[in-house]
């Protein structure tokens, strides 16, 4: 787990690794307000490879201290959805609550970033 304080901007990693301005904004707002959250797909600027942030507040006295995040390789998630296949067949996906796919087991489609409304409306025009 690593710890990242809004009053200094710092994000402290559990290698003993510090860095300036490594949480995104918009992550860091909402989770100051009290929610937890995944962010979109971010540029790991130390490993060079897309990443995915999971942030929760850490709280005292019901006032947010810090935030508790962890990080999680775009690439690991996809070897672990390349196993989930329906009768060897297909392909899976992780979509946030606005519908956006986030990760893709068949990096070669370029799903990510797309909605998942758009796609199915363009499967029903195919069809039609």
């Amino acid at each position: 787990m690593n710890i990242y304080t809004y009053n200094s901007n710092n994000a402290y990693f559990s290698t003993g690794e510090t860095l300036n301005g490594f949480l995104p904004q918009y992550l860091v707002y909402k989770v100051l307000r009290g929610e937890k959250d995944i962010s979109e797909v971010v540029m790991d600027e130390v490993l060079n490879e897309p990443i995915l942030i999971y942030a929760v507040p850490f709280v005292v006295s019901g006032r947010v201290q810090a935030i508790v995040f962890a990080t999680q390789a775009v690439s690991d998630l996809q070897k672990v959805l390349e196993r989930y296949k329906i009768a060897g067949e297909g392909f899976t996906m992780l979509i946030n609550q606005q519908g956006d796919i986030v990760v893709d087991s068949k990096e070669k489609l370029r799903l990510v970033g797309q909605s998942i409304k758009d796609i199915f409306a363009v499967s029903q025009l195919d069809n039609d």
